[in-house]
């Protein structure tokens, strides 16, 4: 038995040319409707026809839809329907200009936090966190320990370049309160891997 559909795209549909990352696809009828259940607009081909997520389809007036989603509609268990669901190019533009990336942060200290390639890092609320670790504690390495927070803190805000062994005098000192051990390891990490490029 004939698809009822096929007669209908034939007499009522218009060409859709297709866009596919940056080519084209051969251009081919599609009827544009509206699902009852959900309101929401489609373009109706024939089942099996090469009209992928993502593709933009325009019609002989110019209009141009872009597909974000697609799914094969059935009757009596057989094909019935491609629908391809579209939103109109301004429609998409607009939502692609209020959809920017979003971020679940935790804790991030020391963090490069956002979409760009190279960024400034700034490590002064660690390093603050830091001092404060230091003036809270009761270790007798106190001065040591605010030394060794300067020379960090002078190291990633590029006032001293960084030079070999420039923290071993203070290795025992870390090995002594290695509480704060990881913390400047996570800065200095941190810092290492912003002056990659």
């Amino acid at each position: 038995m004939r698809n009822p559909l096929e007669s209908l795209i034939k007499r009522l549909g218009s060409m859709y040319s297709i866009e596919r990352d940056n080519g084209s696809v051969d251009p081919v009828k599609g009827l544009i409707n509206q699902e009852q259940s959900t309101g929401k607009r489609y373009i109706g081909f024939l089942p099996g026809t090469d009209i992928q997520v993502d593709d933009w389809l325009t019609n002989p007036s110019g209009d141009r839809f872009y597909v974000i989603d697609k799914e094969t509609a059935t009757f009596q268990g057989k094909p019935h329907e491609l629908r391809c669901f579209i939103e109109t190019e301004a429609e998409h533009q607009k939502k692609t200009l209020t959809t920017g990336p979003i971020f679940n942060i935790g804790s991030a200290t020391g963090s490069i936090i956002g979409t760009q390639v190279h960024a400034s890092l700034n490590y002064s609320d660690s390093i603050n966190q830091m001092k404060e670790q230091v003036q809270s504690s009761s270790s007798p390495d106190k001065d040591d320990l605010q030394q060794l927070l300067s020379l960090l803190e002078m190291l990633v805000n590029d006032r001293i370049p960084a030079q070999k062994g420039m923290f071993s005098k203070f290795s025992d000192v870390m090995e002594r309160n290695s509480w704060i051990t990881s913390a400047i390891s996570s800065t200095l990490l941190g810092w290492l891997m912003s002056q990659i490029h």
